[in-house]
């Protein structure tokens, strides 16, 4: 009998462990769309040992052939500092993933297979489709507005006043503005709808120029849903940098901050031009859904020759703060121009965060938001913020140049994954281009170029692969630290010279201060042998590129952007050298794939505003 009752006990006990490992598949979450890529979260329990997988492929439902995607990311544990006040959030376990450069307005089939040795997991297959670009809808009516004084032949559908004319629209229906001056504020507090947004655009009879009347904001569109501006210049002088105060904003879509103004939806800008102002587009809510800001030059009145830490922010006329301050999700921010901002484009928490709970609302993350192709230079501290973003968070193909503080940002991200691809960082100021604060949770580094040393903040889950990045600080060319044993990082290059990293099975010496004499090594050699992470990375010089290259020195000198030549040289130890990873170098050219943002023998991003006919 003692024996039959130790047997049972052996065996619960075996059982209740393997319960504990393996994996139970939970609720399955599609993102909302943006035009070219998809998101995805499916929430788990168990799998306490974090060895379950979820293996994504897909295709267009009348293709035969499968595609390979990226695996999810698993998350779930990490502990996330909030900036303020200081508290911390735990994330969720769960999986979480995306897809890129997939057509518009597209049918896709996904299938998802999630597996654990230790037993559990499921297949789901589901039919989904990217976010359709918004376009005008040829049926309604054309209303014109013309400038005070105007003396050629009027429209019948005339106008003197824009307020006017929108006051008197209908879904589907545009307004024509013709060439001229027009001064003023407007509210706009009726929709269009997907099928038949209410346009907004130029004449094309010449140049039209909006300017601000010293309101608190050019465009309040907080109540309008589903509007297009197409082609037109804003400029708003006089009324604050839109950040230490709530003025000198050109749109405000929503700011649940300030006035508890929920966001819009649906909002389209495109071909824009915006010039002496403090934000562009302001959509700090996480109501906001659905935003394509693409094709724009943004023309802040920053000086990014001082560090905006060090600046005297008494007169916020002076300054610019962001050019699109975005929340919520399913958002398109591609081929702008940006320059001349404390920050070039930000995520905003949208006051999703500022709970005291361990859990965030799933409606009110932050998700499914996508930069990419965007020039962007001279910033006063980022180049671009991910701060506040959860999930699917995508910031792929910038190219930045001239900064006076930091690069790009996590400061900090709520479990990921927080995707930073084919980016170039040139000439930082503090010579930090990655800002990895508050122990940001899930930031996948894969393709990008950056002359500058790396983020000397601790993370958590971060993985790191074929990028190229060179600069040495205090000696060291890698300065980092993780919290999670389980991040990781391979098939990367550095300058030679020392290595400093912080890890729990190091010891995690000196947390909360930086000692360079505990867990250094040597070389890149011998960290790889003691750690495991870099067994496949490499240590080179600048004459790996084709054009001259030096080390960005910061606020000496303002380097153009096209200068900087990030092409490789052939017989270079980066060539080939890559991990391949699916979805995401699927077009390398040699044996494997080029570390860094180029592939040898493709054609290079185009940044910054296309022709009008894309």
């Amino acid at each position: 009998m003692k024996t039959t009752l130790a047997a049972f006990l052996f065996l619960f006990l075996c059982s209740s462990v393997i319960a504990g490992n393996s994996v139970e598949p939970g609720a399955f979450l599609i993102e909302p769309p943006t035009l070219h890529c998809l998101g995805f979260e499916w929430s788990i329990s168990s799998d306490d040992n974090r060895n379950a997988t979820v293996t994504v492929e897909y295709r267009k439902p009348t293709s035969p052939q499968w595609k390979k995607a990226l695996p999810l990311l698993r998350i779930g544990g990490e502990t996330v500092w909030f900036k303020r006040p200081k508290k911390s959030y735990v994330t969720p376990h769960m999986f979480a993933g995306s897809i890129f450069d997939l057509e518009p307005g597209t049918n896709y089939e996904v299938r998802f297979v999630m597996k654990d040795p230790d037993g559990g997991g499921g297949e789901k297959t589901i039919t989904t489709k990217t976010k359709r670009l918004l376009e005008r809808y040829e049926g309604g009516r054309k209303l014109h507005v013309y400038p005070a004084g105007f003396k050629g032949k009027k429209d019948d559908n005339a106008f003197g006043s824009l307020q006017k004319a929108f006051d008197g629209t209908t879904p589907g229906d545009q307004i024509l503005i013709h060439a001229g001056t027009y001064v003023g504020h407007y509210v706009f507090q009726h929709n269009g709808t997907a099928e038949k947004p209410i346009a907004i655009r130029s004449a094309g009879d010449g140049e039209v120029i909006l300017v601000g009347d010293k309101h608190r904001n050019m465009f309040d569109i907080h109540k309008a849903d589903y509007l297009m501006f197409a082609d037109l210049t804003f400029r708003d002088p006089g009324t604050g940098d839109g950040g230490h105060t709530i003025d000198g904003v050109v749109f405000w879509a929503g700011n649940r901050g300030h006035g508890a103004t929920p966001g819009c939806k649906g909002l389209v800008v495109r071909r824009c031009k915006f010039e002496d102002f403090g934000v562009g587009v302001m959509g700090a809510d996480t109501d906001c859904r659905d935003f394509t800001i693409t094709d724009n030059y943004f023309i802040g009145r920053q000086s990014w020759l001082q560090n905006c830490h060090d600046m005297d922010f008494k007169d916020y006329q002076k300054w610019s703060w962001t050019a699109v301050w975005i929340s919520g999700a399913g958002h398109d921010i591609g081929y702008n121009y940006v320059k001349g901002f404390r920050d070039g484009l930000n995520i905003s928490s949208g006051w999703a965060y500022k709970g005291e709970t361990n859990q965030f609302r799933p409606d009110r993350k932050n998700v499914s938001i996508d930069f990419y192709n965007n020039e962007i230079m001279e910033c006063g501290d980022d180049f671009i913020e991910a701060d506040g973003g959860a999930n699917n968070i995508r910031v792929y193909r910038n190219r930045c140049t001239n900064s006076a503080t930091c690069g790009l940002s996590a400061q900090p991200v709520y479990g990921g994954p927080v995707y930073l691809i084919r980016n170039t960082i040139y000439n930082v100021g503090r010579h930090a281009p990655l800002k990895l604060n508050c122990e940001p949770a899930g930031v996948l580094l894969y393709h990008n170029t950056i002359i500058e040393r790396p983020s000397s903040a601790d993370w958590s889950n971060c993985h790191f692969r074929n990028n190229i990045i060179l600069g040495i600080w205090r000696g060291f060319c890698l300065p980092m630290g993780t919290a999670t044993d389980y991040s990781s990082m391979d098939y990367n290059a550095y300058l030679p010279g020392r290595v400093y990293f912080r890890m729990p099975k190091l010891g995690w010496h000196n947390r909360d201060k930086w000692q360079l004499k505990a867990n250094a090594f040597e070389n890149l050699e011998t960290f790889a042998k003691a750690v495991g992470y870099e067994t496949h990375s490499v240590t080179v010089n600048y004459d790996i590129f084709e054009g001259a290259m030096i080390e960005g020195k910061g606020l000496g000198k303002t380097y153009e952007p096209a200068s900087i030549k990030f092409s490789l040289r052939k017989g270079a130890a980066v060539i080939d050298a890559g991990e391949v990873l699916p979805n995401i170098n699927d077009n390398h050219t040699g044996k494997g794939p080029d570390l860094g943002a180029f592939e040898t023998g493709t054609k290079p991003p185009h940044y910054g505003p296309r022709k009008k006919d894309k």
